[in-house]
């Protein structure tokens, strides 16, 4: 028995009203969503225009509305903004917004409705649409291969009523050849009923039946296309009115903005006199916001200094350490899961537990609880190695979610919540794999850094996930970035304002960067193999380190930048191979008459401690040769306190390190 098509209510329409939010929400999360809903039927706007009246300029959110939803308010309502009520309000196609929503992946509506109508009911035939794709692509679909299109019949001009799913249309086409082949000739009968009747204007009385049927046809192709072209005018004169409704927006835009601007004499010399006024309030306010800023930089510093349940190492660089539980420290705990060599390491403490992150190149990403060394969470999204890992502080500061963002020599950049162990976003940009990458100490780690194979450094937006910078100059692999810990003084409100991002490459040159105009301001060159490592000097050490970058090589030495000459003050050599990893650790109890102290990890399996004043090494320690095999990553563990008493200072000092066999130690 052939199934009959039932009736549906409509979730979608290309050319009028908005698309059905729940349909949407099928397939995707609200977030995704949430700023191209209309504001006025609240769904997911059709055709988007977004606001430029001048009474709005000050709300910050995107006044978003559908085409067909606003000409019916501005119909309804004599023309008053839909926002705030006033007259003459100015809406204008938003292009990005409408890309954003047709790239939005939907499921077939058809399907939708199908779901949704049939309810407890006993279906003798499901059909069903598999369709999930784009949501530009679907009229496409609906009108060529959805199976649950209901269709009307062919011989519909004839006087056939039967409507039917499109694959049913074949069977009905066949089962009612004799039928059709009667509307058909009942319809020739009449038309040639219709034409005997004018014999004086044409004698078809003398005209053979086929000659009839050859002119019926001739007709009705005439017919036909006289139909094309008025289908084809209304298409043109729908295309016209848009055009004109935008330009009409625009009209009304310039005359507003005239209206303002040239009203007369004294209204512009009233305005330039407020202009005045306004520029020396907002040189006073900008100089008000920048020590409002400073102050409440060192309070987040001072917070998180005394915070054990909130530390990230992209927002707080100089970890605090003891000397002494350094030179008597031991392998404590070790942490073992990888089967290969571990690439990447991180820190991170909250809700007062502490955790480490770990990428390697046996494709994998691992969660780790500190306390005690077990794992709690692997992700096996990435196709080859994960060359590093980081805790996302932005996460965590916006929304309370603990997750991890890896990169690898996949090209992707991903992001884990180890909460729910799922992965929970995708960076896609670069062409060749992702060796390095790093949150911004500003705007609570929103912006993210990367270095790659394809020798390009891009910004990246975590929010948007949205590439905003591409920073190229490099000529070979970039194996390590990092930003600045602090800005310079500047008066721009532009993301990245006052930061610089540092670079090191299989060039063999270490380059900084401006982070608001990705131009490229120093190049560092002396080192006589690929640079692997490099580091900021952190604020609030010694003076010794200011402007300075430290950096670790495949030639085997360790050396100091000065930023401001450009000239390379101190060359450590004593390691036997490369150099992976550098730091500066900040000492709380060293007394070596005013020394200052870096740190390095090495292939050839130490740690070294340097002597900056005295250019020598001043402690070291050997990895276990034959569980460790070299050392390629490292982190200091930050202290619970801001002071260490010497009676529990073991406990307040811990030094973390990945090996080439895969396991992670802390000595402590």
């Amino acid at each position: 028995m052939e199934e009959k098509p039932k009736s549906r209510t409509t979730l979608f329409s290309f050319g009028q009203s908005c698309f059905d939010k729940k349909w949407i929400l099928q397939t995707n999360e609200l977030g995704r969503i949430s700023h191209y809903i209309c504001l006025i039927c609240r769904q997911v706007a059709n055709n988007a225009l977004e606001s430029h009246c001048p009474q709005h300029e000050d709300i910050k959110e995107s006044l978003i509305v559908g085409e067909h939803c606003l000409k019916q308010y501005l119909k309804d309502n004599q023309n008053s903004c839909p926002i705030q009520p006033h007259e003459n309000s100015v809406f204008l196609k938003n292009k990005l917004a409408q890309q954003q929503i047709d790239e939005l992946i939907v499921m077939c509506p058809l399907q939708c409705e199908t779901d949704a109508t049939k309810g407890g009911e006993t279906v003798e035939m499901v059909r069903v649409c598999e369709f999930k794709g784009m949501l530009k692509q679907l009229n496409d679909h609906l009108n060529k291969v959805c199976p649950l299109k209901v269709l009307d019949c062919w011989f519909k001009p004839f006087g056939c009523t039967h409507a039917c799913f499109r694959s049913n249309l074949d069977k009905h086409l066949i089962s009612a050849m004799e039928f059709h082949f009667g509307l058909v000739m009942k319809l020739i009968q009449s038309i040639t009923e219709k034409l005997f009747q004018s014999r004086n204007d044409f004698q078809f009385s003398n005209l053979s039946p086929q000659t009839i049927i050859s002119e019926i046809e001739k007709l009705m192709k005439s017919i036909q296309n006289k139909d094309n072209e008025i289908n084809n005018l209304k298409e043109y004169l729908q295309f016209k009115e848009k055009q004109i409704i935008e330009k009409d927006n625009e009209v009304k835009t310039l005359l507003s903005e005239f209206q303002r601007k040239f009203e007369n004499e004294e209204l512009l010399k009233d305005l330039e006199e407020k202009n005045t006024k306004m520029r020396q309030e907002n040189e006073q306010l900008v100089k008000l916001l920048n020590s409002e800023n400073k102050e409440k930089e060192k309070e987040e510093e001072q917070g998180l200094n005394g915070n054990d349940n909130f530390y990230f190492s992209a927002l707080k660089r100089s970890p605090i350490v003891s000397f002494n539980s350094i030179r008597s420290s031991k392998v404590i705990k070790t942490f073992t899961g990888h089967s290969n060599k571990i690439l990447s390491i991180d820190y991170s403490s909250f809700n007062d537990r502490q955790y480490l992150c770990s990428g390697a190149r046996d494709k994998t990403v691992r969660v780790w609880d500190v306390k005690t060394t077990k794992e709690l969470s692997i992700f096996k999204g990435h196709a080859t190695d994960v060359y590093c890992v980081k805790f996302s502080p932005y996460h965590y500061i916006r929304d309370r979610c603990f997750v991890i963002c890896s990169s690898s020599d996949d090209k992707t950049i991903r992001f884990w919540n180890f909460e729910i162990g799922k992965e929970i976003q995708v960076l896609n940009g670069h062409t060749k794999g992702i060796a390095c990458i790093q949150f911004s100490p500003f705007s609570d780690g929103r912006y993210l850094c990367s270095g790659s194979d394809d020798n390009t450094i891009r910004l990246w937006d975590v929010e948007t996930s949205k590439s905003l910078n591409i920073f190229k100059g490099h000529s070979n692999y970039i194996w390590c970035v990092e930003f600045s810990p602090n800005m310079t003084k500047t008066t721009s409100q532009s993301i990245g304002a006052g930061y610089t991002i540092c670079s090191g490459s299989y060039d063999k040159t270490i380059r900084l960067w401006d982070v608001e105009t990705a131009k490229e301001l120093i190049t560092f060159k002396g080192h006589d193999g690929p640079v692997k490592c490099v580091k900021y000097s952190p604020c609030g050490i010694s003076s010794i380190y200011i402007n300075r970058i430290l950096s670790g090589s495949e030639d085997k030495t360790v050396r100091l930048w000065d930023i401001r000459t450009g000239k390379e003050t101190n060359v450590f050599k004593g390691h036997t191979n490369w150099v992976y990893c550098v730091e500066y650790p900040q000492f709380v109890d060293i007394d070596t008459n005013g020394s200052d102290i870096v740190c390095s990890g090495s292939l050839d399996n130490t740690i070294r401690f340097w002597d900056v004043r005295a250019n020598k090494q001043s402690l070291g320690f050997k990895g276990n040769a034959v569980r460790d095999r070299g050392i390629i990553c490292f982190q200091f563990l930050p202290l619970q306190t801001n002071t260490v008493s010497k009676q529990n200072e073991d406990n307040h000092c811990s030094l973390c390190y990945g090996s080439f066999n895969g396991i992670i130690h802390i000595r402590g």
